[in-house]
């Protein structure tokens, strides 16, 4: 019994975009590489005149008997392109500016959470950048597009909070990378209290990353109940097992001295080791 045989598909027939289809149907090739109807801006699939041909006689009869094929044709064909270039120009321009505004609104959400502000501070800051402008520029030819720049800054208290924690999330996420390539590091251990009167441990690394030596907080872990040396162990343990780095890695311990970290027998150090 004869096998049956495997019927290409038109992607594997690897057609290319005809430049005559763009004056004879009205279509461009887009960044993919296929075809785009400049009059209803519609996509095709594939490479194909047959289906161009249909588009453009089922969907654009008005247009086909308007503009015949020839110099009227052309013409029009040469104005949509136009058009159609104007408009990728203004997106990309439209595009261009609101990611300057947006890295210009990290900019400063970034001052405020340095300088521990509130993130009310962002509209104050706004307000302070707006109203100097308007001296500081007046003499300039395109003041009042400067100004427009500065009033499209998003810089609401709910804006500036979640440009802190996705940079405070991108931080994290760029230590976590960089322990995870190192072969060895030191760790510096401290016990204390916070406000609250709650015991809590400083986790510090070091370690050189591939742009140099580096000193990182790795948590502030809180200990419920006591402080005793396998209190301590067991919270540092679990911090270096959430950040996936083993203890093998550690090649020196620093402590404050306290007895549960240097005890022979039940104090961190041994413990850990």
């Amino acid at each position: 019994m004869a096998t049956k045989r495997k019927q290409r598909e038109t992607a594997d027939e690897n057609r290319e975009f005809n430049v005559e289809w763009t004056e004879t149907f009205a279509f461009i090739q887009n960044t993919n590489g296929f075809p785009t109807c400049l009059i209803c801006q519609e996509k095709l699939a594939h490479n194909k005149k047959s289906n161009l041909e249909r588009h453009f006689t089922t969907k654009h009869v008005s247009f086909g008997a308007k503009y015949p094929v020839g110099d009227a044709r052309k013409k029009a064909v040469e104005e949509l392109k136009k058009s159609q270039e104007k408009s990728s120009f203004v997106f990309k321009h439209w595009s261009q500016s609101s990611n300057n505004v947006n890295i210009a609104s990290f900019i400063i959400s970034q001052e405020i959470a340095k300088r521990g502000k509130p993130y009310t501070d962002g509209e104050y800051i706004k307000s302070c950048f707006i109203n100097a402008s308007e001296e500081l520029f007046r003499d300039f030819k395109n003041k009042e597009e400067i100004l427009k720049k500065i009033r499209e800054l998003p810089l609401s208290a709910k804006t500036v909070k979640d440009r802190a924690a996705k940079m405070s999330s991108n931080i994290t996420n760029q230590q976590h990378e960089d322990l995870k390539m190192v072969s060895a590091l030191a760790i510096a251990v401290d016990e204390s209290c916070d406000i609250n009167d709650t015991a809590q441990v400083s986790l510090f690394v070091r370690f050189i990353s591939s742009t140099g030596p580096k000193e990182e907080l790795l948590g502030l872990l809180p200990l419920k109940g006591q402080t005793r040396g396998e209190d301590i162990a067991d919270a540092v343990i679990k911090c270096m097992q959430k950040h996936e780095i083993p203890l093998n890695k550690i090649v020196s311990i620093a402590t404050d001295g306290a007895r549960s970290m240097t005890g022979i027998r039940k104090g961190f150090v041994a413990i850990l080791k």
